[in-house]
């Protein structure tokens, strides 16, 4: 299977791509990167794949593997247009942190998720708790029961599905949508959601709950 495309600023064709499975025990995962796609899925053991996109003097790649955590860093070194999808497949109850300057980000069954977006969209499907900021862009995220979730969005919005049931709720938007939720101030789990220049929407959903 293919990494998924993302079209950015001249960056449309793949120059070249590359798989490898880190070596050493893995305890937590941080993907590092200025443009791009970041994939992120649950599997038996931990594999990277990343396509590049842009010139080789445009970019600058590493991974290293420290005191049990996975870095994988893509950084655009000049003003020629550049960007990197990356693929991690995460062993499960593996925390992840990524750190995306522009593009978009997926991620299924992830324990843990902490994520920085400056532009771009989000559409995540977690096993555990997320906490996330995004400059300008949507956010689309799926939780267990009992998790909790921290989220802000500067110019976007916020759309989630938990487990129904009783949750608490913090909120701070001008639009704020609960449908089949019952807010109180000791529920399943604990949302922080911030949108100040969009909308916030949580959807208590039957049959969410990974477990």
């Amino acid at each position: 299977a293919g990494l998924p495309l993302f079209p950015l600023l001249a960056c449309t064709q793949v120059r070249y791509t590359e798989s490898f499975a880190p070596e050493g025990q893995v305890t937590r995962v941080v993907v590092q990167a200025d443009a791009g796609t970041v994939e992120l899925v649950t599997a038996d053991g931990l594999r990277v794949e990343r396509a590049i996109r842009g010139p080789e003097l445009a970019l600058s790649l590493s991974h290293t593997v420290q005191d049990g955590t996975l870095t994988l860093v893509a950084r655009c070194q000049h003003l020629l247009p550049c960007a990197v999808d990356t693929r991690v497949e995460v062993p499960e109850g593996v925390p992840v942190e990524v750190e995306l300057g522009r593009g978009e980000v997926w991620a299924t069954g992830v324990a843990r998720l902490d994520l920085k977006l400056g532009e771009g969209t989000a559409d995540l499907d977690l096993a555990g708790d997320l906490v996330a900021s995004v400059g300008n862009g949507d956010l689309r995220a799926r939780l267990p029961g009992a998790a909790s979730g921290r989220v802000g969005v500067g110019d976007g919005d916020i759309e989630l599905e938990v487990p129904q049931g009783a949750w608490t709720v913090d909120a701070q938007t001008t639009r704020l949508r609960l449908v089949d939720l019952e807010p109180v101030s000791d529920g399943l789990g604990h949302l922080e959601l911030t949108a100040p220049a969009g909308s916030v929407t949580v959807r208590g959903v039957a049959g969410v709950a990974r477990r």
